[in-house]
């Protein structure tokens, strides 16, 4: 997966695959989990995820996160959420 911004700009959000299993029962579904780290200033711009519900889980560090219209809320080391397909979301 490629970034989501330009490798040179020193934001640039980095998406590692960790983990990709297709259902057996459900041939056009897929579990991915992602790696996503984000530098200090790295963002990501509104976005929606299609038709995928995500679940969010930081690892480390804090993120400032938005969903819809919502307040902005930062995110720690253990915090998690869960983004509806229909949602969508900012992180900075």
């Amino acid at each position: 997966m490629e970034p989501i911004t330009t490798r040179k700009d020193p934001r640039t959000v980095e998406r590692k695959i960790a983990y990709q299993h297709q259902l057996a029962d459900h041939p056009a579904w897929t579990i991915i989990a992602l790696v996503v780290t984000y530098p200090p200033g790295g963002s990501t711009p509104p976005h929606h995820h299609g038709a995928a519900n995500v679940f969010a889980y930081v690892l480390e560090g804090e993120i400032l996160g938005a969903m819809d219209d919502c307040d902005a809320k930062v995110y720690r080391a253990g915090d998690s959420w869960l983004v509806s397909s229909h949602q969508y979301s900012l992180m900075f």
